[in-house]
C-alpha cells in the first residue's frame, strides 16, 4: 500500500506543477488537443457492439441500473444498490469482461466486479460488445466485454447533478474541466447515499415487511489529465479512488442479519502515445489497489481480501495503403493477493502476445487477430479471431465472426483453503455468430432491424463439488455448456418539425444448457443454466418536443431457475420524463423517473427482493466554455 500511495503522490505532484504553470481564464475556448487511438481493439468486426452512454449525465447513477434500462442484457441484481453481474449469451459473470481504457478491472481472486460500484458520472463513454474477444483482450472476454472509457472533452467547464429518490436515495456529483493550450484536466466527485428500507412481501397475500441492513453508501474521485507533449505525443492519466460500505440484508428466509462489506480502491493508469502518419504506439502503465472487508458481526466473522495487480502493454499499429492495418502488442500482469482462504500471499505472473490484422476493401473488411499466453511459465492454448463484415447496398449489411475464447480460473478456485485445485485447466472453446443489419432512412424517418444468431461451447467449466477423497467441496473442471440463440431489434424513429417519436424492442431467445450429468450438484444433461431465462424482452416508446422527453420502457424476464427455486416470470414498467431548459451557456436539465411503475413483488436473484414502486428526480446541469 505504501508503494501505491507514494506513486498516487507523485502522479499528482508532477500534474499539479504542470497545473500550475500553465493557468490561464478557463472562461475562453482552449485550443483543441488532437486524440487518436488505435481502433482495432476498440471496435468487434464480425460481432454486435452497443453504445450505450456518451458523456451525457443520465438519469441513473451506477452500471447495474444502466445496463437494464439499455435493455438486451440479463443483470443479475440481488437488490436496489447491491451486488450486480451480467450475463451475456448465457455466460457466467465470470464470462464478461470489465474494461477501465483497456485494463481489466476484475477481481484476480473472485474474477468478477460489483457493477453497482461504478459511477456512470465518471465517465465519458461505455459499449457493450457482445461475444467472443479472447483473441484481442484475453482472459474472460468468452460472453463480451464492457467498455468503461474517459476521454478529452475540452468544451465543457463544468457539470453536475442532484438526484433525490424514495428509500433514502440521494446522488450527487460535480466535474471540474480545466487547462490551457495543450493540457486539459477534469476532476470529478460524486457520493451516493441510500437507505433502502423499502416495504416488500415474504408471501402473496403476507403482511408487508420493511427491509432492514441495506443501507449504501460509495464516494468517489476521479483525476483525467490530458497532456500534448508536441504533435506526435501525448500523454493521458487517470486516477480514480473509490470508497464504500453496503450493508447486506436478510434474505425471505431469514428474520434478520447484520454483516455488511467495505471496499476501498485506488486505480492508476498512464499512458504515452506516439502518432505518426503510418505509425502509432501506446505504453500503457497501470496499477490497481483494492481491499474488500466483510463482517459478520454476529458469527465474529471478519473476512479480508485484498490485492495488488500491475500491469504494462505495448502497443503498436501500422497502417498501410489506407486499407490495411497491422496491430500487435504485448500485456504483462503481475498480481498478488491475500485472503482469509490462503495460507500465504499468492503471486501470479500472465504474460499476453497479441496481433491482428485488418483488410478494408470496397465493401468488405476483414479482420483477423490471434493472441498468445504464458501463465506461470504454462503456456495457453493459441486464440485465434476471425471477424468479416460486408455491405450488400448502402442499406443491407451482413457480419460474421469465429473466435476461441478462454476464462483463466481465478486465484480463490486455485489456491484457496481447503478445497482449491491448482491443476485446473482453463475454460475454452469456440464461439461462432452470424449477423444482419438492415437501416433505411426516408426523409426524416430511420427504421433499423437486427437479428444475430450465436452458438457458443464451452469445455471444462470450472465448479465447485463435492471431493471423492475429502470431506470438503473442491474446484474441478466439470461441466460441458452449450449456449445458442437469437438476438433481434428493431428501432424506429419518427422526426416531424420539433416532434420526434422513437420506437424500438429487443428480443433475446438464448438455451445454456450443460452437456453433461453429474450427481452431486445434481445437473442433468441438457439443463438449462441457473439464472439464465431463455426469454428476454424489452420495449420503449419515447416521445419528445421542442425541450420536453416522456418515454415508457417494459421489460419481461421470462422464467428460469435460481440454486433452490424457480424464479417466476415478471414484468416491469418504468416511465421517465425530462425538461431542458437553455441558458445562454447553460443547460439544465430537470428529470423525473419512476421505476416498477406497475408495483410488481418479484426477485432476480430467489430469496432477495427488489424494490416495488419507486421514484427519482432531479436536476443536471452542463456549463460550456465561452467562445
Amino acid at each position: 500500500m505504501k508503494k501505491i500511495h507514494f506513486l498516487i503522490g507523485i502522479y499528482f505532484v508532477l500534474f499539479a506543477q504542470i497545473r500550475l504553470h500553465g493557468q490561464v481564464d478557463t472562461s475562453l475556448l482552449i485550443q483543441e488537443i488532437e486524440i487518436s487511438e488505435s481502433s482495432i481493439r476498440g471496435k468487434n468486426i464480425g460481432g454486435k457492439k452497443d453504445q450505450i452512454y456518451q458523456g451525457n449525465l443520465p438519469i441513473t447513477t451506477d452500471l447495474t441500473s444502466l445496463l437494464n434500462l439499455a435493455g438486451g442484457l440479463y443483470i443479475k441484481s440481488y437488490g436496489s444498490n447491491s451486488l450486480g453481474t451480467s450475463s451475456i449469451r448465457g455466460g457466467s459473470a465470470g464470462h464478461t469482461l470489465l474494461l477501465w481504457n483497456g485494463v481489466p478491472l476484475q477481481s484476480p481472486t473472485l474474477g468478477l466486479l460489483d457493477f453497482s460500484l461504478i459511477p456512470i458520472q465518471s465517465l465519458e463513454s461505455i459499449d457493450v460488445q457482445k461475444g467472443g474477444n479472447s483473441a484481442l483482450w484475453g482472459s474472460g472476454a468468452i460472453g463480451g466485454v464492457i467498455n468503461l472509457e474517459n476521454k478529452l472533452d475540452t468544451k465543457t467547464f463544468a457539470k453536475g447533478h442532484v438526484q433525490v429518490g424514495s428509500f433514502g436515495n440521494l446522488t450527487t456529483g460535480l466535474t471540474l474541466g480545466y487547462g490551457d493550450k495543450g493540457y486539459y484536466g477534469k476532476t470529478k466527485i460524486s457520493r451516493t447515499v441510500a437507505e433502502n428500507n423499502f416495504p416488500y412481501e415474504v408471501a402473496p397475500s403476507s403482511p408487508s415487511i420493511e427491509l432492514t441492513n441495506a443501507a449504501f453508501n460509495t464516494l468517489n474521485i476521479n483525476q483525467d489529465v490530458y497532456f500534448t507533449i508536441n504533435e506526435k505525443q501525448y500523454i493521458n492519466a487517470h486516477y480514480w479512488w473509490q470508497k464504500s460500505k453496503k450493508e447486506i440484508p436478510p434474505t425471505l428466509t431469514q428474520n434478520f442479519n447484520e454483516s455488511y462489506q467495505e471496499d476501498e480502491a485506488n486505480r492508476l493508469l498512464i499512458d504515452w502515445n506516439r502518432v505518426s502518419d503510418n505509425h502509432k504506439t501506446k505504453v500503457k502503465l497501470a496499477v490497481l489497489d483494492e481491499l474488500q472487508q466483510f463482517v459478520d458481526p454476529i458469527i465474529n466473522l471478519v473476512s479480508i481480501n485484498e490485492f495488488t495487480q500491475w500491469f504494462g502493454e505495448i502497443g503498436h499499429s501500422i497502417s498501410y495503403k489506407q486499407n490495411q492495418e497491422f496491430n500487435f502488442g504485448v500485456t504483462l500482469v503481475e498480481t498478488g493477493a491475500k485472503t482469509n482462504g490462503f495460507d500465504s500471499r499468492i503471486a501470479e505472473t500472465k504474460v499476453g502476445f497479441w496481433l491482428s490484422y485488418q483488410l478494408r476493401l470496397k465493401q468488405l473488411t476483414v479482420l483477423a487477430s490471434l493472441r498468445e499466453e504464458l501463465v506461470d511459465g504454462l503456456w495457453i492454448p493459441l486464440t485465434p479471431s476471425v471477424g468479416v463484415e460486408y455491405d450488400i447496398n448502402l442499406n443491407l449489411k451482413l457480419r460474421s465472426k469465429i473466435s476461441r475464447n478462454y476464462r483463466l480460473a481465478t486465484l480463490n478456485d486455485k489456491h484457496w483453503m481447503p478445497g482449491g485445485n491448482e491443476n485446473l485447466l482453463p475454460e475454452s472453446g469456440w464461439s461462432e455468430e452470424l449477423g444482419i443489419k438492415y437501416q433505411k432512412q426516408l426523409a426524416q424517418n430511420n427504421f433499423t432491424f437486427e437479428l444475430t444468431g450465436f452458438n457458443r461451447n464451452i469445455k471444462n467449466w470450472i465448479i465447485w463439488s463435492p471431493s471423492d477423497e475429502f470431506n470438503f467441496w473442491t474446484a474441478k473442471n466439470l461441466r460441458d455448456v452449450w449456449s445458442r440463440g437469437l438476438e433481434a431489434s428493431v428501432k424506429y424513429h419518427i422526426t416531424k418539425g420539433n416532434s420526434k417519436l422513437e420506437l424500438s424492442t429487443n428480443y433475446n431467445f438464448i438455451k445454456s444448457t450443460n452437456q453433461v450429468t453429474l450427481s452431486l450438484p445434481k445437473i442433468e444433461k441438457g439443463e438449462q443454466l441457473i439464472y439464465t431465462p431463455v426469454h428476454q424482452v424489452s420495449a420503449q416508446i419515447g416521445y419528445a418536443y421542442n425541450k420536453l422527453m416522456l418515454n415508457y420502457q417494459h421489460l419481461f424476464t421470462g422464467v428460469n431457475q435460481g440454486i433452490n427455486e424457480v424464479i417466476p416470470s415478471y414484468h416491469l414498467g418504468n416511465v421517465r420524463g425530462s425538461y431542458v431548459m437553455k441558458l445562454k451557456n447553460t443547460h439544465l436539465n430537470y428529470f423525473v423517473q419512476i421505476q416498477n411503475v406497475w408495483n410488481k413483488n418479484y426477485v432476480v436473484i430467489e430469496r432477495r427482493p427488489m424494490p416495488g414502486i419507486n421514484f427519482q428526480l432531479g436536476i443536471n446541469f452542463t456549463l460550456y466554455k465561452q467562445k
